[in-house]
């Protein structure tokens, strides 16, 4: 029959070297996630209009959201359709606390899209 775990020579040496490194690394991590900055998501609405856009042509329309900076990361989508238009979006912090949404026309046509709520959000 094979000896016990507790009767094996050197046991408890290992399980206190086991022991020091499972505290160290908390250590470790306990220390990383006070170096680590707290991100937190700020979040809102807004209804834009962004009228008639030409062809080849962008407009851009802003909406507030406090607390939102420039060293923040932005995304924003529409909560219903554009309507039957072939457009591309993007966004960016134009100064603190405002969002800028841009809307591009890459067609040949001028389109006017739906007015609708944008949902914008932010990783500060």
């Amino acid at each position: 029959m094979p000896a016990r775990p507790s009767n094996i020579s050197g046991v408890q040496d290992l399980l206190n070297v086991i022991n020091q490194s499972v505290r160290e690394l908390h250590i470790r991590i306990d220390q990383t996630q006070k170096q680590v900055p707290v991100h937190k998501l700020l979040k809102t609405s807004a209804r834009l209009n962004f009228g008639s856009i030409g062809a080849n042509s962008t407009v851009e329309r802003s909406a507030a959201l406090a607390g939102v900076t420039q060293i923040g990361t932005v995304h924003v989508s529409p909560q219903l359709t554009l309507g039957n238009a072939n457009l591309v979006w993007s966004a960016y912090v134009k100064q603190n606390g405002q969002i800028t949404v841009r809307l591009l026309n890459p067609t040949s046509s001028p389109v006017t899209p739906n007015t609708v709520n944008w949902n914008l959000a932010a990783v500060q």
